[in-house]
């Protein structure tokens, strides 16, 4: 067995302190030397360690790092590196550590910047480097034991069982024979502790862990083969045990799993010490791993198509984790302590390996593990919010800090590596809602004209939090550049309504997502979809969400298809191939069993988000992305600025009332953004923000006036807009506005009294400002 991921696993937990520690016992075995230290100061040419020989320093440039964006600090390192050989007469060469594992065309690629462009020799000892050197200086992993054996304060309350079975399961396994490499695993564990065991002992030993009722013949057949592979030894009285090269190969994996596991207690203690909550370690690693049973319980119920949720989600569990820190202190930031405590968690597989095993265990037990590795290609539809970061990511692969985009990345990245497994397609309905939220960007564009405006909150508009980032990054000055670049040669927006621009616009989009190797289908009419939008508006409702109609429609328009087997059977089998839809959204999954109960003859589909699909494909590699569930876990448990129907968004709510096409000279808007600017700042508003989202009154009062004329039938929600865009008025209104802030803290809603005075504007009955100024709101 090669021990490589193993080191690997353990070195990219390392701390900073731990990891430079861990480069000092590196470099005296590299360079054969005692005479080590670590550094920090400018009289020392700005390396991070120096060693001696003979009591001299010697002249290397020397850097370690542990971020996971390194490429920055490497670049500065590799000009400090070429500034020592010009001034101190050091070697023209760079050794740089890092805890992170990085992929060879990448190490090439930075090699030959560092050459070409500053004349070092570049060296990197990555994670991967690191790892396969333990095994040639034993010093390293003497270091890695003694390092954290001292370190728990308890045991957690599962042991290391499961995470060495999973890696005896899936080292060297075969996916077409994965049920009885399952079962072997299960066996060389068993017999890891045991020695001299009859057929019938172990038999019962692996029926009692699976809870199954395998037969004396298929354990033959088993035992058998593992006897013919040397792993197994079989005495002449018929009991087994395990070989001596194998048995000596899983204690040395048994000892390195405990290191590891080690390793994820101590960062946890460290999370929790600066709350001084360390003495919770234990209880807080029992509810993560809870955490990450029901992320693939989950797993098991899209598998077996159930049509309960009999098990706790994820969410309801996060929610205890951070429910359960609140009340260990009340000064505890609980949900910024749990995203924390599942970042710094995320280099460490122990967890993730436990609960795959688990999940590993229970498919076996209902007979669908051979399902969850199904090697027919699967038919993923994608919704709007998904495609709407896959053209962001296709069009500039950055360093963006958002957990959408950065689930797309990694989802794509998947599924190119294995694009004979998977068929990624969308609706036409879904193309044209994402031209609308192209349209929508390219009118919040015209508010940047009013001065704060960028300082007073995000937008939820994909596209134009992406040009903001990228202009903030000097990749962009004006978003019309930005649009054209992204859409490609040959279109003009310039003068387009609503309806010409997502015309002109949907055959570029169609083109970015063709080049992406997304295909589109033209779905039918359904005869029932009024009833599916009756049933969904009955459980939105029933939720407490809201949500567009244009979204809606959309969406059942896409479930239908999804379950119209019609569309749905596989070529090669004959057979049905459920379809899988990949979402964000919540309400989808949750609806899904009341769409198949009350739309009679209607097939299954499987719901995922990116990430947890994403994370499907590596685990059906018998692969794992550590980071992988929890950035999953983040993006769907945290109340998601993007998503949440309690946030509002000042900007977008503001593009509503405008419909011209500069806003530098419009009146009522810079009056309102300095009015949201003054609550912002102003301390006095402090229990009213006092929640996540940090709405401010005006914010309420804005979003109250659009919704009341947008459901109004008698009143167009255009002639509003008009009295927003009149200048002349603009004093009289914003007293409205004012008077409507001060009402909403105190209550949830303005009712009808507050918008007659809107009305009289409509009507051409303009009021007097004394008028509004002495307006009683009737309590």
């Amino acid at each position: 067995m090669d021990f490589k991921e193993e080191y690997k696993n353990i070195i990219t937990t390392l701390s900073e302190s731990l990891f430079k520690d861990f480069v000092k016992q590196y470099v005296m075995s590299y360079w054969n030397t005692d005479e080590v230290e670590i550094t920090d100061g400018p009289w020392d040419g700005g390396v991070d360690i120096v060693y001696y020989k003979n009591e001299i320093a010697q002249k290397k440039n020397i850097q370690i790092t542990v971020q996971d964006k390194f490429e920055v600090k490497l670049m500065k390192d590799v000009e400090k590196s070429k500034r020592n050989v010009d001034k101190y007469g050091y070697q023209s060469s760079l050794y740089f550590f890092i805890s992170k594992p990085i992929s060879h065309s990448k190490k090439d690629e930075l090699i030959d910047n560092a050459e070409q462009n500053n004349d070092i020799s570049l060296k990197i000892f990555d994670a991967n480097k690191l790892a396969s050197d333990i095994e040639r200086f034993p010093r390293l992993c003497s270091y890695l034991t003694s390092v954290f054996s001292p370190k728990l304060l308890h045991k957690p309350s599962f042991d290391i069982r499961n995470k060495v079975i999973y890696d005896m399961f899936t080292t060297g396994s075969n996916i077409a024979n994965i049920k009885y490499d399952f079962i072997n695993s299960f066996i060389q564990y068993y017999l890891l502790g045991e020695t001299d065991k009859t057929i019938d002992e172990i038999l019962a030993q692996v029926n009692s862990q699976l809870a199954d009722n395998l037969s004396h013949k298929a354990i033959q057949g088993q035992l058998n083969y593992q006897v013919k592979k040397g792993i197994l030894v079989c005495s002449n009285d018929k009991k087994y045990s395990l070989s001596n090269t194998k048995k000596e190969e899983f204690q040395k994996l048994r000892e390195t799993s405990e290191t590891l596991l080690q390793s994820l207690m101590l960062t946890l203690q460290q999370c929790l010490e600066k709350y001084n909550l360390q003495f919770y370690t234990n209880n807080v690693c029992d509810k993560l791993i809870e955490l990450y049973n029901a992320h693939y319980n989950s797993e098991i119920e899209e598998i077996n198509q159930s049509r309960e949720n009999k098990n706790i989600s994820e969410h309801k569990v996060f929610e205890d984790l951070e429910n359960y820190l609140k009340t260990l202190s009340s000064s505890v930031d609980a949900n910024t302590l749990v995203k924390d405590i599942l970042f710094k968690v995320s280099d460490n597989v122990y967890l993730n390996k436990i609960a795959i095993t688990t999940m590993f265990t229970n498919l076996f037990r209902s007979n669908s593990l051979d399902a969850y590795f199904s090697m027919f290609k699967k038919n993923i539809y994608l919704d709007t919010q998904v495609l709407l970061q896959v053209i962001c990511w296709s069009f500039k692969n950055v360093d963006y800090d958002d957990i959408q985009y950065g689930a797309v990345n990694f989802f794509m990245q998947q599924v190119k590596s294995q694009k004979d497994k998977v068929c990624l397609l969308t609706t036409k309905e879904y193309i044209e809602e994402a031209v609308y939220h192209l349209w929508e960007a390219y009118r919040l564009q015209r508010l940047l004209d009013i001065p704060t405006i960028k300082d007073l909150g995000p937008s939820k508009n994909v596209f134009f939090n992406f040009y903001l980032f990228l202009s903030q990054n000097d990749y962009y000055e004006d978003f019309t550049d930005f649009l054209y670049d992204l859409l490609g040669e040959g279109i003009s927006v310039e003068g387009l309504e609503q309806e010409e621009f997502i015309a002109e616009v949907s055959t570029h989009i169609e083109s970015i997502l063709k080049f992406c190797d997304i295909d589109v289908v033209f779905t039918p009419y359904y005869d029932e979809l009024k009833l599916a939008q009756k049933e969904y508006d009955m459980h939105l409702i029933d939720k407490k969400y809201s949500k567009p109609k244009r979204a809606q429609n959309n969406d059942l328009i896409c479930m239908l298809y999804l379950s119209d087997q019609n569309y749905h059977i596989n070529p090669d089998s004959g057979l049905l191939d459920e379809p899988f839809f990949i979402t964000w959204d919540s309400t989808i999954y949750t609806f899904r069993k009341e769409f198949l109960h009350k739309l009679k003859g209607r097939s299954y589909f499987y719901i995922y988000t990116p990430m947890k699909f994403a994370n499907r494909l590596s685990v059906m590699n018998l692969k794992i992305n550590a980071s992988c569930i929890n950035y999953d876990i983040i993006s769907l448990a945290e109340n998601n600025f993007k998503y949440s129907n309690d946030s509002i968004s000042f900007i977008d709510t503001l593009s509503a009332f405008f419909k011209r096409g500069d806003a530098s000279n419009w009146k009522l808007g810079q009056q309102l953004a300095s009015m949201r600017k003054q609550q912002q700042d102003d301390s006095e508003l402090s229990d009213f923000v006092s929640g996540k989202q940090k709405n401010q009154p005006i914010d309420v009062v804005l979003k109250n006036i659009k919704d009341h004329y947008n459901n109004n039938i008698q009143t167009s929600f255009d002639r509003i807009v008009k009295v927003f865009e009149m200048n002349e008025i603009a004093d009289d209104v914003i007293k409205i506005i004012s008077k409507g802030c001060e009402i909403i803290t105190t209550k949830a809603k303005l009712d009808d009294d507050y918008f007659k005075m809107f009305d009289k504007f409509i009507n051409d009955e303009s009021p007097l400002v004394s008028e509004v100024v002495s307006f009683s709101y009737k309590e």
